[in-house]
């Protein structure tokens, strides 16, 4: 039949090992625990910072002007020909990129921006005043 031992206890010390001779039970220990629960966390993986952007100066400074030259000498403002004297100032500007990031100075840029405006602007009124394409006529 089923006998009763107390081996359990000298079991147990032998297993666990502790330096004071008390039974400790890896499942309710503490550290064991948090070991556990660590390691079945999931990783959460940081965002990557975004890298640095190189952006065509001549680019954003014919965008922002295009429109207000057009309007202003009376020039045809469809689609086409504000893309036509886009890429008609596009090519004989020559582009000009800076790179930016997060420690980027924007008053360089600021200033580099007023410096090549005048260049863009008077490409851009030659182009306007040369462009003949007049849709508004057409009914």
């Amino acid at each position: 039949m089923n006998r009763k031992t107390n081996k359990t206890a000298p079991l147990l010390r032998l297993l666990t090992r502790n330096e004071t001779g008390v039974i400790t039970n890896p499942i309710i220990d503490e550290e064991f625990k948090q070991g556990v629960i660590y390691v079945r966390t999931p990783k959460v993986e940081e965002p990557e910072k975004p890298q640095a952007v190189e952006i065509n100066i001549i680019s954003e400074l014919i965008g922002e002007w295009l429109p207000q030259t057009i309007k202003r000498f009376n020039g045809c403002d469809c689609a086409v020909c504000r893309a036509e004297i886009t890429v008609a100032a596009l090519n004989e500007i020559p582009p000009k990129y800076v790179r930016i990031s997060e420690e980027t100075d924007f008053d360089g840029i600021k200033a580099l921006k007023e410096e090549l405006r005048p260049k863009v602007i008077s490409t851009l009124v030659k182009l306007v005043l040369r462009n003949h394409n007049d849709h508004r006529k057409i009914s």
